[in-house]
């Protein structure tokens, strides 16, 4: 089976085929790093550019996958524009070429801008130890539960964690026990383990004993976000918490084939 990788960011959907028996043929992303990281994962063809300029010189897949950037519709974005350029670059190949398959992953406001066949999944419901809501539009059918995971399934931890960054996010409520999923990864964010609940993203206004006691690694992210131990990604520290911060969980795409 041939497939088709596009917006492929670090490989988190082609691992998550990987894991079922199939193999990504050939993946284009813009972004260096994660064509490198790529290279480092998946024995495949990877070309480092724009989706765009190769709409007119593919051909002959049977499963087209991708990711489009989400930015224009995530709710993280206060900017959002709702540019579906991207998305509709997607749909353009998938068209011209008919596959046998199909999936588009995206965040939940796509469906603004993208009216096809789609359901919800919650990684949570598929062994990722998040709460992490994304939009898949595919020809597959929707999957049951899976197995359910906690943060303490994959570490030996005590407390709580505090997802902080965002200044335009709820401001309560924002802390979790780690017999707990906690919430979506963000590359603006900072996962923190804490010895006692957080209710405020404001620390000047937390009690004087409180303390952070631990920020998670990227390894440590890497693992949340459903990857295992052995994938390697490629650049810098910020580069590569984007990656792993902006790819599908792998286990979501394997819960499409369960």
């Amino acid at each position: 089976m041939k497939v088709l990788s596009l917006y492929c960011g670090g490989g988190g959907m082609d691992q998550g085929l990987k894991q079922a028996g199939i193999n990504t043929t050939l993946a284009i992303d813009l972004d260096s790093d994660s064509c490198k990281t790529m290279k480092l994962n998946h024995d495949c063809e990877v070309i480092n550019g724009n989706v765009g300029d190769y709409v007119d010189s593919l051909d002959g897949f049977d499963f087209i996958i991708g990711g489009p950037p989400c930015p224009e519709f995530s709710n993280a974005n206060t900017k959002r524009t709702y540019d579906s350029k991207e998305v509709d670059i997607f749909w353009r190949i998938v068209d011209k070429i008919k596959p046998k398959f199909h999936i588009m992953e995206n965040v939940p406001n796509v469906i603004k801008v993208c009216k096809r066949d789609n359901f919800l999944i919650n990684a949570f419901n598929h062994g990722v130890p998040q709460t992490r809501i994304r939009r898949f539009f595919t020809n597959l059918k929707e999957p049951g539960p899976g197995e359910k995971k906690v943060l303490n399934d994959y570490f030996n931890l005590e407390g709580h964690t505090s997802n902080s960054g965002f200044s335009n996010c709820n401001q309560y409520e924002i802390s979790r026990p780690v017999n707990q999923p906690c919430k979506t990864l963000q590359i603006a964010s900072t996962l923190r383990l804490t010895d006692k609940p957080v209710y405020s993203k404001k620390y000047k206004h937390l009690p004087q004993d409180y303390k952070i006691t631990h920020i998670f690694s990227n390894d440590e992210l890497k693992i949340i976000q459903g990857f295992p131990d052995d994938y390697n990604f490629y650049g810098n520290k910020q580069s590569v918490k984007r990656q792993i911060c902006n790819a599908v969980p792998p286990p979501m795409i394997r819960g499409l084939f369960l």
